[in-house]
């Protein structure tokens, strides 16, 4: 009975599943050209992210198999060859999907500090970090050391020993990430009005940064199909659900992760939806006579054209318009966002 019949439900759940990792795919592709062409280098977080991809990746080729070896169907009817393939790529499933989901997120603090250049920021961002790696370790080693010994977990009826409660382990670790998603959620979006942007351009990134609550609200209807099977006495036909809404969560998690280094490129495409950060139109900046001094020792070229225009200016009273768009397109030194927003002309 190795050509088994796939259940319905289980092939349903392929569909949105490959669907989001398929685009998840496609953004981190995206990204990685983006950065290449527009910046001229990755970053920690980009190398990051595909590491989270290809876990990703790794889950959605797992549920495949899942289905393939009767997922959806009662445990009852499965022969018990099948049953311990089926729980044996269960096992396999959830230190991979708790990999995924905290590489996503780590590639998105690690962002955060060439944005907000502030000590508070850093020290947040490294916090954040540390304590999502040392939660990452133990949502690992307790998924794969969840039965002990091992492989109860795909005899579970045939060996002795003892299991974590699943229903304990499951919501703590998803209550766990609903915070982390929180935290990425609220933190840019507060920290954007201190930018030197005008407040279209703030309201732009707060828009784009609140992307990262999509997350958020996969991870809450997942926490349905976490109670369902962490109670179930079928756990086999209770799964698919859980498996569907675990993919679509890792996936979900690294298309935000993605989207704000994509927004160059997107406004390349829809200018008209997506509006480029213009730094030259920005309401809310220094003075610039203070901006041409905190900056000289960074462009030089430019401020001694800025010197110029100046003197020119006094002693033939032509238009000052180019002094002062000079003066404006200065980012503050020290701030990487500004500083890469200044020689490319784009966000990240």
């Amino acid at each position: 009975m190795n050509n088994l019949a796939m259940d319905t439900r289980a092939v349903n759940s392929l569909i949105p599943s490959a669907v989001l990792t398929v685009l998840a795919i496609g953004l981190v592709t995206a990204r990685f050209g983006a950065r290449a062409r527009i910046l001229g280098r990755l970053e920690p977080s980009d190398w990051v992210v595909a590491a989270s991809l290809f876990f990703s990746v790794s889950l959605m080729a797992m549920l495949i198999a899942e289905t393939k070896f009767g997922m959806g169907w009662h445990e009852s009817d499965l022969p018990p060859e099948i049953l311990t393939k089926q729980l044996i790529i269960f096992w396999l499933s959830l230190p991979v999907y708790n990999i995924a989901m905290v590489l996503a997120k780590v590639s998105i603090f690690l962002q955060y500090p060439r944005l907000f250049q502030t000590k508070t920021m850093h020290i947040l961002c490294r916090a954040t970090i540390s304590t999502i790696a040392i939660f990452g370790l133990w949502a690992v080693l307790s998924a794969l050391l969840h039965c002990i010994p091992v492989a109860k977990s795909w005899y579970p009826k045939q060996l002795a020993g003892y299991c974590l409660s699943n229903e304990i382990l499951w919501f703590v670790n998803s209550g766990v990430y609903i915070i982390t998603d929180l935290v990425i959620m609220v933190t840019p979006i507060s920290s954007s009005f201190s930018l030197y942007l005008s407040l279209r351009q703030k309201l732009a990134l707060c828009v784009m940064f609140a992307s990262g609550g999509l997350v958020l609200i996969i991870s809450i209807i997942r926490l349905q199909s976490v109670r369902v099977l962490s109670t179930s006495s079928d756990f086999i036909y209770d799964s698919p659900s859980f498996s569907m809404w675990s993919s679509i969560e890792c996936s979900t998690g690294i298309i935000c992760a993605c989207l704000p280094t994509l927004r160059p490129l997107l406004s390349r495409v829809w200018p008209s939806i997506i509006p480029d950060l213009d730094t030259s139109r920005s309401q809310t900046r220094p003075s610039s006579r203070t901006l041409a001094y905190r900056s000289r020792q960074i462009y030089p070229a430019d401020h001694i054209e800025l010197a110029r225009l100046r003197q020119d200016s006094r002693a033939n009273s032509f238009n000052y318009h180019n002094v002062d768009e000079l003066s404006r397109r200065l980012p503050v030194p020290g701030n990487a966002f500004a500083e890469d927003l200044y020689r490319k002309g784009t966000l990240f």
